[in-house]
């Protein structure tokens, strides 16, 4: 797959998505409804996908079934401690000179 071809899908809430869209990704709002976000992420086929916890908690079983061999990765829930939340907040304070 070159450069130009490469996909990112982000699926999780609403501010989740945003933040996502607004960098290029294609995205799925969760809002539970499971069908919607796997029609969505057929015609992503072939992206790199990244989930809010909550989204992937409910959509992990199926997920990992109709999709095996994907790449993806999992955004935990905000206010839990973590190395993830502590990078990122890092990354956005250099980035935008924002603390989050």
């Amino acid at each position: 797959m070159s450069p130009e071809e490469k996909k990112v899908f982000a699926c999780g809430e609403n501010f989740f998505c945003s933040l996502f869209a607004s960098l290029g990704a294609a995205t799925a709002e969760w809002k539970g409804d499971e069908a919607e976000v796997f029609e969505k992420m057929k015609a992503a086929q072939g992206a790199f996908f990244i989930f809010s916890q909550s989204a992937f908690e409910d959509l992990k079983k199926n997920f990992k079934e109709s999709f095996p061999d994907a790449p993806y990765i999992v955004f935990p829930l905000p206010g839990e401690e973590n190395k993830i939340e502590r990078e990122i907040a890092e990354l956005v304070k250099i980035a935008v000179g924002v603390e989050i």
